[in-house]
């Protein structure tokens, strides 16, 4: 369940020439010099936003409030059976940037750990996401191209929900960063490299938060919303409940005992995906039916970092992931409402994460949404718990 590009917008060899990701016929030289232009110009835009953030004093360092990255390249591992990028795996490319670019930022300012300044992204490197919201899946990048992350901060709070200052406030514990994957083309102009406007792959906000900061006070338990009165129409409702144990690799070095947002996702796609019948229904579907799934937002996504519940997940727990799958636009849309609960805090369950999964699906042949068939509905129906 992954979102699906067209075979047409993937890099590809042929026996009389080289096909560059726009569909055009170009040498290899042609493309290397492409790529080599983009590279030239992000790393520009790059510098220019480091200026832009760079303090003039050695001993201040202001709050990164936006960035541009370098370059980031689409690797075989982060493709799924589909060969595009998997869902969750946007998130860690997000991360990614955003320590990437924080590090180079307290490198230009001569960061000193001990001052305080900057805001949770710059003063503290073991930042982890906690939420993340307008999640949404527009096309993927091919494989082996290239694509900037760029961010812009544009809400600061601390942990008791009050707004944060701008400026060096100790109180400012939470941020909120607007990201967008984007893929900026160039094409040529006479003899100049001119810019054209960027492709958007992906966008998300989310918000990042130390953990080192988080006490008793964070009030950050999640309640369950999945119910029963929250259906709109029971009859195109199904239940699902899957059990999964968690790995050591599956948690991050710096918060154990919070399971990242982005190890939920993986959980939710496991649990959907064993759902539906795994891999050889999957197959089925796309061979028979030319049917594909494709994730195309995710909402209220968030994670539980109550203290209450650190000690007691560990590699090994086992976990049960629920999931709510509502059809709307008559099956073409499938909103699943997930979340993961452990039963291992003093006997009671506990929603450790939880999130809104919005999934298409998508005729394969003709490239656009289309309406579930009957038997897999009715297979659906027949899987619910």
């Amino acid at each position: 369940m992954a979102w699906f590009v067209p075979p047409s917008s993937v890099g590809y060899f042929t026996k009389t020439a080289l096909t560059d990701s726009r569909g055009q016929s170009a040498t290899i030289s042609n493309i290397i010099a492409r790529r080599r232009g983009r590279r030239h110009f992000l790393a520009k835009e790059s510098s220019e936003h480091d200026n832009n953030n760079i303090s003039t004093s050695s001993t201040t360092t202001p709050p990164l409030s936006s960035f541009i990255s370098e370059p980031f390249r689409l690797w075989i591992e982060d493709t799924d059976a589909y060969g595009v990028k998997f869902n969750a795996n946007y998130i860690r490319s997000y991360e990614r940037a955003l320590y990437q670019f924080a590090h180079k930022h307290r490198q230009l300012n001569n960061w000193d750990s001990s001052s305080q300044q900057g805001g949770v992204l710059i003063q503290y490197p073991d930042f982890y996401l906690t939420k993340v919201t307008n999640h949404k899946f527009r096309i993927s990048p091919g494989l082996g191209e290239e694509f900037v992350i760029t961010g812009e901060r544009i809400e600061e709070r601390g942990l008791d929900g009050t707004s944060g200052s701008t400026e060096d406030d100790e109180s400012t514990e939470t941020e909120t960063w607007s990201l967008e994957m984007l893929n900026y083309t160039e094409e040529d102009s006479s003899s100049e490299k001119v810019k054209t406007s960027p492709l958007k792959y992906n966008n998300a906000v989310v918000t990042i938060a130390a953990p080192k900061k988080i006490d008793a006070s964070s009030k950050t338990f999640i309640e369950s919303f999945i119910h029963d009165d929250d259906m709109d129409d029971p009859s195109l409702t199904i239940l699902d409940s899957q059990y999964f144990a968690l790995h050591r690799d599956e948690f991050d070095l710096h918060m154990p005992g919070i399971v990242p947002i982005r190890t939920a996702l993986t959980l939710f796609e496991r649990s959907r995906s064993t759902f539906i019948g795994g891999p050889d229904a999957l197959r089925r579907m796309q061979e028979d039916d030319n049917l594909l799934w494709v994730v195309t937002s995710v909402d209220d996504m968030a994670v539980n970092t109550s203290p209450g519940i650190n000690a007691d997940i560990l590699p090994g727990t086992c976990v049960r992931v629920d999931s709510v799958f509502e059809l709307k636009r008559k099956g073409m849309i499938i909103e699943c409402k997930q979340q993961i609960v452990t039963g291992s805090v003093k006997d009671s369950e506990v929603v450790i994460s939880q999130g809104i999964v919005t999934l298409c699906a998508i005729d394969s042949v003709k490239k656009r949404p289309t309406k579930i068939p009957e038997h897999v509905r009715d297979t659906l129906m027949r899987n619910s718990k």
